[in-house]
C-alpha cells in the first residue's frame, strides 16, 4: 500500500525533487518495486523499499467473458475491500458503465494464463474504468445491496482510495493500456466519506499523477443533501449520480431507509441547487426490482418527478444476489461528529454510541452501546424469491419506453461480472460467511 504521508516524511531530509520523482514512479510509471526506480540512489531505494514497500496485497478473479476483472484487496489492518475493473469494447459504450453480466459460467482465479491470454485479447479498443470502494461495509443497508449486510468498519483514506486504481493501472501497464474512466460506486457511501473521497479525486485528477479527466470520474451517492451542496462547490467536472431507485417516498424507503432522514423532496431541492450552481447533467440511477418500483405507473411516476431537471435515467437491472435477505424497519438517523464531513459511526470508536438490534434469518442477535448518542437498525427477514428479482426484459423496455416517451433521456446499464460476482460487496460477503 501507498502511504504518502508517510513517503514524505522519509523523505524530509532529501532534496525537494527527491518527492517528485517518487511520486511520478508512483503515480505515472505505476512502479510496484522501489528497486524499478532507476532515478533515486541505491541506498534511498533500498531504505523506501525496506521501510515503505509497494506492494498491494489482493486477489484477482476474472469473469468468463474477460471484460471483468475484480479485486478483494486486502488492507493492511486486515480488512477487505472490493474493486472492479470493467472493459468496454469502444463500439459497445454506454454512457454510464458500470452493473454486472449476465453470464453465470464457473468463477476461477486469475492465472499466469489467463493472464497471459487477456493480454493478447485486450489493447487500447477498449475503455477501462475502475470502479472503487469508499468505504470498508456501508452503514447505509440498502436493500437491494450486498454491502449493507457488512458490518460498517471505517472509512478508507484516499491512499487506499487511489490504490484500487493504482492495482489496477499496474496491470494494465503491462498490455500498453490504462484506466481512463473511475466510477464510485463500489462498497460504501462516498459522500460519508467526502474528505477522503475528494482527496482522492483530485490525487486521479492530477495532470502529473493519473491524469483522469475530471469529466470521466463519477460519484454515486443515497443523497446526502449537506455534501452535494459541498460537491456543487467544488468546481470540479466530476459527474454526479443519484441513487433515487423510486418515484415516491414509500417505495424509496423500503429500498433505502436513508430516505427516511432524506425524502426526496429534500434530495431533488439539492440536486436542483447542484444544477443550476453548475450546469451540470445529474445521472439518476435507477434499480428495477421486479414487482416493486418496476410498473407502468411508477415510470409515469417517475418521469413527472424529474421532469425539467438537466439529467438523465440510468435502468439497473436489480443484482439477483443471495445475500440480500433482510428488509428494514423502523427510524434512521445520521449524525456528524463535529462537523466533520466524514462518518464515523464505529463500535469501537469513543466519539460514538452505537446501539444496534439485529434479528437474523437464523434468529441470531446482537446488542452493542457505547456513550450516549445512538444509531438503531431493526431487520427483519423476508423471502428473497418475493422481493429483490431483477424486473424482466419486457418490463425494462416497457419502462424506458414510458419515460423515452414522457421527454426524459434514459440509458441503461451494461452488465459485467455476474460470475465472479461483481456486484459489490458480494465477494467480502461470502470470504467473511465462509
Amino acid at each position: 500500500m501507498v502511504d504518502v504521508k508517510k513517503l514524505k516524511e522519509l523523505l524530509k531530509d532529501e532534496p525537494s525533487y527527491r518527492i517528485t520523482q517518487a511520486e511520478r514512479a508512483i503515480y505515472k510509471d505505476f512502479v510496484s518495486d522501489w528497486s524499478q526506480v532507476t532515478t533515486l540512489p541505491l541506498p534511498l531505494r533500498e531504505r523506501l523499499q525496506s521501510e515503505l514497500p509497494l506492494d498491494i496485497s489482493a486477489e484477482l478473479l476474472i469473469s468468463s467473458k474477460k471484460d471483468t476483472l475484480k479485486a478483494v484487496i486486502t488492507l493492511k489492518d486486515g480488512f477487505s475491500i472490493e474493486s472492479v475493473l470493467m472493459r468496454h469494447a469502444d463500439k459497445k459504450r454506454s454512457k454510464t458503465g458500470g452493473g454486472s453480466t449476465s453470464t453465470n459460467k464457473e468463477i476461477y482465479k486469475c492465472t499466469n494464463e489467463d493472464k497471459d491470454k487477456i493480454k493478447q485479447e485486450a489493447v487500447q479498443k477498449f475503455r477501462n474504468t475502475v470502479c472503487e470502494s469508499s468505504q470498508i461495509g456501508c452503514p447505509l443497508s440498502c436493500l437491494f445491496c450486498t454491502t449493507g449486510k457488512l458490518e460498517f468498519k471505517r472509512n478508507l483514506t484516499a491512499d487506499e482510495i487511489v490504490d484500487q486504481v493504482l492495482f489496477f493501472s499496474r496491470y494494465l501497464k503491462e498490455e500498453g493500456a490504462s484506466v481512463n474512466n473511475v466510477v464510485f460506486m463500489g462498497m460504501g457511501e462516498p459522500f460519508l466519506n467526502y474528505d477522503n473521497v475528494m482527496s482522492a479525486v483530485r490525487i486521479l485528477n492530477d495532470k502529473n499523477k493519473f491524469n483522469i479527466g475530471a469529466r470521466h470520474i463519477s460519484i454515486s451517492t443515497c443523497g446526502i443533501p449537506e455534501r452535494i451542496y459541498d460537491f456543487a462547490k467544488e468546481g470540479l467536472q466530476v459527474n454526479l449520480a443519484i441513487s433515487l431507485n423510486a418515484p415516491n417516498d414509500e417505495i424509496r424507503s423500503r429500498l433505502m431507509p436513508i430516505n427516511k432522514r432524506y425524502p426526496i423532496g429534500e434530495l431533488l431541492k439539492t440536486v436542483k441547487f447542484y444544477i443550476e450552481k453548475t450546469n451540470r447533467r445529474v445521472m439518476f440511477e435507477y434499480v428495477m426490482v421486479q414487482d416493486l418500483n418496476d410498473a407502468p405507473s411508477h415510470a409515469k411516476e417517475l418521469a413527472r418527478l424529474v421532469k425539467g431537471l438537466l439529467c438523465f435515467v440510468n435502468l439497473i437491472p436489480c443484482n439477483a444476489s443471495p445475500y440480500n435477505f433482510l428488509c428494514h424497519k423502523g427510524n434512521w438517523d445520521i449524525v456528524y461528529y463535529k462537523g466533520n464531513r466524514n462518518y464515523q459511526a464505529c463500535l469501537t470508536d469513543d466519539k460514538w454510541g452505537v446501539t444496534e438490534n439485529v434479528k437474523s434469518v437464523e434468529g441470531r442477535s446482537s446488542s452493542s452501546k457505547n456513550g450516549s448518542i445512538k444509531k438503531s437498525k431493526n431487520f427483519e427477514s423476508i423471502n428473497l424469491d418475493n422481493l429483490l428479482k431483477p424486473s424482466t426484459r419486457k418490463r425494462i423496455s416497457e419502462f424506458k419506453k414510458i419515460l423515452s416517451e414522457s421527454g426524459i433521456t434514459v440509458t441503461e446499464r451494461f452488465r459485467f461480472g455476474v460470475d465472479i460476482r461483481g456486484a459489490c460487496g458480494e465477494l467480502v460477503y461470502r470470504f467473511k460467511k465462509g
